[in-house]
């Protein structure tokens, strides 16, 4: 019998398939995400099949690689209210005088 939990398992990650299948980038992009934004969305789901598809030529290895740091970025952005820590040399406030 199917336990409760390979259920859910199961059920997340046909949702995960169809969303990365049917967006391409913007689909691992939305995932990582919510899964940044400490929702239990398992990356260790997202990312092989990404890198799957990138083994057959659908995705590109730097299109791969930039989605999911620009979903933290994101997640950072709408759960913190600011850009995370990492994107302060980037920042327009850098050439503030003291």
């Amino acid at each position: 019998m199917v336990s409760l939990l390979e259920h859910i398992i199961a059920e997340l990650s046909r949702f995960i398939i169809a969303t990365i299948s049917k967006f391409g980038y913007a689909g691992i992009l939305l995932t990582m995400a919510i899964e940044s934004a400490c929702v239990p969305l398992p990356s260790e789901i997202i990312m092989p099949f990404s890198g799957y598809l990138t083994s057959t030529g659908r995705f590109s290895m730097l299109g791969v690689t930039l989605a999911p740091a620009t979903a933290e970025a994101v997640a950072d952005l709408l759960t913190s209210g600011h850009p995370p820590d990492v994107l302060q040399p980037f920042s327009p406030l850098r050439w503030r005088r003291a």
